[in-house]
């Protein structure tokens, strides 16, 4: 990746990251007007702020690890992504299903991978669904499965690489930053869009990549 091409997929995901979190945070500032302008409501307004301030901790939590430099440390792998992806997807119209698994063999990296693999899975789902983690030695699964489960011809075309930098957006940019990142790991995405409800994305590592 060049320098100016990772600093446009940089700042694109910064802004993913910033307009995910305008609305929680949003959430607390109008709970909080409501507090000092009307006592009669202060009750339902702090449960108001109480809730969109965890949502908001949950996503910067997640984001720190999903884009930032701790997704990729070598303890951080996919029993440490658990829990963080568990923590985001907790309410909503999308739930998830990762079953602990024992150790397997996959490089360094993966828990961050997975956490990028979640979220373009959740955005598969506008009508909600369930996204499917299984594990296994040299290869990752994730699911998408739910009522008019897609995923777009944009993000196909920039997890394929046949997008030119510049038509980049911050739409497109998570499923060019998962190829990247499976890439830079050693891995094969292999995708699958069924058009029945149900999109998969597996990866396979090779076993002299594994960690």
């Amino acid at each position: 990746m060049t320098d100016a091409l990772g600093l446009r997929v940089a700042g694109l995901l910064t802004s993913r990251l910033c307009h995910d979190l305008v609305g929680p945070l949003g959430a607390v500032s109008n709970g909080l007007e409501l507090i000092a302008e009307d006592d009669a409501m202060a009750k339902e307004a702090l449960a108001l702020a109480q809730r969109s301030a965890k949502r908001a901790a949950s996503r910067l939590q997640f984001f720190r690890y999903a884009f930032g430099a701790a997704g990729g440390e070598s303890n951080f792998g996919p029993a440490e992504a658990r829990p963080i992806a568990l923590n985001l997807l907790s309410s909503g119209e999308t739930a998830i299903d990762w079953p602990e698994s024992k150790d397997v063999d996959l490089p360094v990296g993966t828990g961050r991978l997975l956490l990028n693999l979640t979220l373009l899975a959740v955005e598969c789902l506008p009508r909600g669904g369930t996204a499917h983690v299984a594990l296994g030695s040299n290869r990752i699964g994730v699911e998408a499965m739910g009522r008019q489960a897609r995923l777009s011809g944009e993000t196909k075309a920039a997890m394929a690489g046949a997008v030119a930098p510049a038509q980049l957006s911050a739409r497109t940019v998570l499923g060019y930053y998962v190829t990247q990142l499976i890439t830079g790991l050693g891995g094969q995405l292999e995708l699958s869009d069924e058009g029945a409800g149900t999109i998969r994305f597996q990866t396979l590592f090779s076993p002299s990549r594994s960690a």
